[in-house]
């Protein structure tokens, strides 16, 4: 799968006071009441939207949350339907009845989590969200209501897709979960809004699964879980090519036990696929793949989960990628710029690997990592350094002031962003303080002063008043990526 454009190649000039089309997974669980039981996918949708607010852009997320209506008591659904929220959209699937709700549920977590109040829309589209989009301030989040409330969505229909596209400038796709299918908001936006990336979670996600599939340190040892082995051959058997440990778990062990003669009780079994199972076992033997089945198991006189677990967001689209499938939401994005695979004999060198280092800090917006190397490696790769490391200060200053509460020292700020040392002398440090105020107070830092005359800085005040000059020769975060490139390119290594 070719490499896709992410969001951190993009820079003010690309996302300063315009709309952001974020297609996000937000379908978390929610108990009787409707409070969310595990908030795991909206946070990790937080590092995307904070990116956006932080440059300037006005974040449209959308999203949907479908909830099992076997799941809820009737009194909950009756709830759901007459007073607690909008009336769902019922359908089917081939794993029951299922509702598509209201996100008003998500609102309050999302707001705090993000620090700002997230505005909500009654609707995806028509005039009164185009209204709420045009008042949207840079840096403002709308949430759009249930896409999937509209049935054009799943369907891909092209006018939806062009109705959700004319509300913003650019796209950003970072629900991995639902790229697997090939609906308006994570294949037909694309269609009609460039650029179209991956957000942060997505390019994780797209990383780890294809980098461990493609080039898996070895030993590799892979573990798949769920009901029915049916629906996991794809996955099993492209596995079964690449790993040297498969361990299987989950519902679908008992039709692969009683293929190799166990008693498995009434525990589910698929009757039609225990020849499949029976191949699957003698395929693992002839690839010399360690085939593991659990040794223990827990009997019950009934089957009841308390909890659910996961490691990938994905679902399906964790296994569809693991199969070897294209996955439409991640086709739908803009290709990223190649880049040249260096020999390993060049990653030695001390100023590429500065390089490197520098890049995944840059492009990770890890300041902490940034100023570290800023501040051990002063005249190693200066002039790279030196082209982002406004960017970078005015982003560590950003989060500073949206984590601190009412104010923080100069003095700590000064180390953060390589003014001074706590190792250094008196005299440096001081001039260290002095050059930070200087550029606290150039780029809108509103300064005071405590009881014992330190300078503090104002986070409240300056978390709306910091701003950052734009030279022409400013260098954005994403161009980072490029200056380094240029930089390795140029080696002769």
């Amino acid at each position: 799968m070719a490499t896709k454009k992410s969001v951190s190649s993009l820079n003010d000039a690309d996302l300063k006071g315009k709309g952001v089309f974020v297609r996000v997974d937000l379908n978390v669980p929610l108990d009787d009441n409707f409070n969310i039981t595990d908030d795991t996918r909206i946070r990790a949708a937080v590092p995307t939207i904070k990116y956006l607010m932080d440059h300037g852009s006005k974040v449209i997320l959308c999203t949907h949350l479908c909830l099992a209506i076997w799941a809820f008591p009737m009194k909950a659904l009756l709830g759901l339907v007459i007073v607690e929220l909008s009336v769902p959209f019922v359908g089917w699937t081939s794993k029951g009845c299922y509702a598509q709700v209201s996100l008003k549920p998500l609102v309050p977590r999302l707001s705090e989590l993000l620090g700002v109040q997230v505005k909500m829309a009654n609707d995806c589209i028509g005039e009164e969200v185009e209204k709420l989009v045009a008042e949207l301030s840079d840096g403002g989040v709308l949430l759009l209501e249930n896409v999937r409330f509209h049935k054009e969505e799943e369907k891909n229909d092209p006018e939806f897709s062009k109705k959700l596209a004319a509300l913003a400038d650019v796209y950003v796709n970072d629900a991995f979960g639902s790229a697997h299918r090939a609906h308006a908001s994570t294949e037909g936006v694309a269609k009609y809004l460039k650029p179209s990336v991956a957000g942060f979670l997505m390019q994780k996600e797209l990383d780890y699964l294809v980098g461990a599939v493609a080039n898996p340190k070895k030993p590799f040892a892979a573990i798949v879980g769920g009901l029915k082995v049916s629906t996991k051959i794809g996955v099993i058997e492209s596995l079964l090519g690449k790993v040297d440990i498969l361990i299987l778990g989950g519902g679908m062990m008992f039709t692969l036990y009683k293929a190799q003669g166990y008693s498995v009780g009434s525990s589910l079994v698929e009757e039609d696929k225990l020849d499949l199972a029976t191949s699957l076992v003698e395929k693992a033997k002839a690839k010399g793949v360690s085939l593991l089945l659990p040794t223990d198991v827990v009997i019950a006189d009934k089957f009841a989960a308390d909890a659910n677990s996961k490691i990938s967001t994905g679902g399906g689209a964790s296994l569809e990628l693991l199969e070897g499938k294209e996955l439409p939401g991640v086709l739908a994005l803009d290709e990223a710029t190649p880049v040249a695979v260096l020999p390993e004999e060049a990653k030695k060198d001390k100023a590429v690997k500065h390089a490197l280092a520098v890049r995944a800090a840059v492009t990770s917006g890890n300041y902490v990592m940034f100023f570290r190397l800023y501040k051990t490696a002063p005249n190693l790769n200066i002039c790279l350094m030196d082209l982002c490391v406004e960017k970078m200060r005015y982003k560590a200053v950003s989060c500073i002031s949206r984590s601190y509460r009412p104010t923080v020292p100069v003095s700590y700020i000064a180390q953060v962003l390589g003014f001074s040392s706590t190792s250094e002398g008196n005299d440096q440090v001081s001039v260290g303080l002095e050059e930070c105020v200087e550029w606290l107070r150039a780029h809108g830092a509103c300064l005071t002063s405590d009881g014992n005359g330190e300078m503090q800085l104002d986070t409240k005040a300056s978390s709306s008043s910091l701003y950052i000059p734009e030279p022409e020769d400013a260098v954005s975060h994403g161009d980072a990526s490029l200056a380094v490139n240029d930089f390795l390119a140029r080696t002769s290594l």
